[in-house]
């Protein structure tokens, strides 16, 4: 017998932004250009199926047109992985298309504005009936609750030789980077998957604000994936939620 999904996700504008620079993919669905914040989480309980795909974007954080950026990237995934044959065997070097392609049409979006002020980040699940590849570009996370141990299944994309302590070091992947500058380099992961795997995808503004610790107390007290959505972005907007947030909570059962 296969197993079953209980998902959620959900996002909110942060306190110093002027509109929301985020967006997910969850289930087909992508969040329109101009939004604001969801008033309640979106769930489904389903089966699982092979390559269904799950996704944030951060339009990187108050870089101008930021929203096209994280807008145009969902709107690929979503494309691209709808035209996927339900058969096909994913692997890296397909995964590695779809992030050129993502980082194409971000790419694009910068074009109309005339602009290379503009990307986004990305941190994924592409789920089949046994494991899960993650991907990521950025600082956008993955995580996985297993027997009470929290992991980070994604790898942050930051410059390591930053040595300022006020700030965030600067971002050594994203969508939206030109082929003359960088070549991008997407983080990839197969994990198997277990009954009761708890995965957590969220932008920075949730895991900046809470800690390891955190994180694992919520989604521990928080069995059902709608209402583990909604306490995360809670426990984050108590603690400043400076940033937009964006979750995707997905339980395996």
């Amino acid at each position: 017998m296969g197993f079953l999904l209980d998902a959620a996700c959900t996002s909110t504008r942060g306190k110093t932004r002027e509109k929301s620079e985020d967006n997910f993919l969850f289930f087909g669905t992508t969040l329109p250009l101009d939004h604001d914040q969801m008033q309640r989480p979106i769930s489904t309980q389903c089966p699982l199926r092979k390559n269904t795909c799950l996704a944030v974007f951060d339009g990187m954080g108050g870089e101008k047109h930021g929203e096209y950026a994280s807008f145009a990237a969902a709107r690929t995934l979503r494309k691209r992985t709808e035209k996927l044959a339900s058969p096909m065997d994913l692997d890296e070097e397909l995964l590695l298309t779809i992030c050129q392609e993502m980082n194409q049409a971000v790419l694009n979006a910068g074009g109309d504005f005339k602009t290379k002020q503009i990307g986004a980040t990305v941190a994924g699940l592409m789920l089949s009936e046994d494991c899960v590849y993650v991907f990521n570009l950025g600082d956008s996370r993955a995580y996985r609750l297993r027997d009470n141990t929290l992991c980070q299944l994604s790898s942050d994309h930051l410059e390591t030789l930053y040595m300022a302590r006020s700030r965030k070091a600067p971002l050594s992947q994203y969508l939206g980077i030109e082929e003359n500058e960088c070549i991008i380099e997407p983080y990839f992961r197969k994990h198997e998957i277990k009954h009761g795997d708890y995965f957590l995808l969220c932008s920075d503004g949730l895991s900046d604000m809470l800690s390891a610790d955190e994180l694992t107390i919520t989604m521990t007290e928080n069995q059902q994936a709608a209402a583990c959505a909604a306490a995360l972005v809670e426990s984050a907007k108590s603690k400043g939620g400076w940033d937009d947030i964006t979750v995707i909570t997905c339980r395996v059962c």
